[in-house]
């Protein structure tokens, strides 16, 4: 039964230098899978080398490890199903404010991850053509201009009307883009929120804290090899979101 640990660690080492190889070191959060190796190997070991022969004290080593292993795949499985809910969740009804959540921006022009949202909301807003469009993020670091600035350019080069489009760019996160977007707008508006799609359920789940009670998702396609990163990344951000009580 052991054995069958050293499969997950086997693909978490083979992801991680797929990641490394496609994405480069720069990746973010890609060393959360040689963790995950690692936590795996070390259940393998106390599981195969820990018998009572080596006494009361590695006995209760190797089940309190196991006990927490297993309360990792628990919690894992949880989380994941939750960001699952929201990516395959395309709305089609009509809306007051389509905010778009800021990503990456690469000096002064938007990373791969950020156009496919811009792209997505382009295809949205020529849907929905009453919908006001907000876009929100600030300045981050080795960013040259504040995202929602970038992201304002790039959707008037892609024929969205510019007084069509309101800019929020002060915000550091997603929790901080709705609560100044709180401020901006009524709460009872009727919203729809796009973004990456694993990104989906925690940015409605942050909506909704500050709010705005009538939300429906709009998820963007995400690159096909750093989807799995950033669905694994997306439990980290829902435990600091829960810790700081922002959902």
């Amino acid at each position: 039964m052991d054995k069958v640990i050293l499969l997950p660690m086997a693909i978490s080492l083979i992801y991680y230098f797929i990641c490394l190889i496609y994405a480069g070191p720069e990746s973010s959060f890609i060393f959360m899978w040689p963790l995950i190796a690692a936590f795996c190997l070390i259940e393998f070991l106390l599981l195969r080398l820990v018998s009572p022969e080596r006494g009361q004290i590695w006995l209760l080593i190797r089940d309190f490890y196991t006990a927490f292993f297993i309360a990792g795949l628990i919690l894992t499985f949880v989380f994941e199903v939750v960001v699952i809910s929201g990516m395959f969740k395309k709305s089609n009804e009509d809306v007051d404010y389509c905010i778009v959540l800021g990503c990456a921006v690469k000096g002064d022009r938007p990373s791969g991850s950020l156009i496919k949202r811009l792209d997505a909301c382009v295809e949205y807003a020529d849907e929905h053509k009453d919908c006001k469009i907000i876009v929100t993020g600030g300045k981050g670091d080795g960013e040259n201009r504040a995202e929602a600035l970038v992201m304002r350019d790039y959707l008037i080069d892609k024929g969205i009307e510019q007084d069509r489009i309101i800019i929020e760019d002060k915000a550091r996160d997603t929790y901080q883009s709705f609560k100044l977007i709180a401020q901006m707008i009524d709460k009872d508006s009727k919203i729809a929120i796009l973004s990456s799609n694993f990104h989906i359920s925690r940015s409605i789940a942050l909506a909704k804290k500050q709010g705005f009670s009538s939300c429906i998702g709009v998820p963007a396609k995400s690159d096909k090899i750093l989807i799995y990163n950033y669905m694994m990344r997306e439990i980290i951000g829902y435990l600091k979101e829960i810790a700081c009580h922002n959902i």
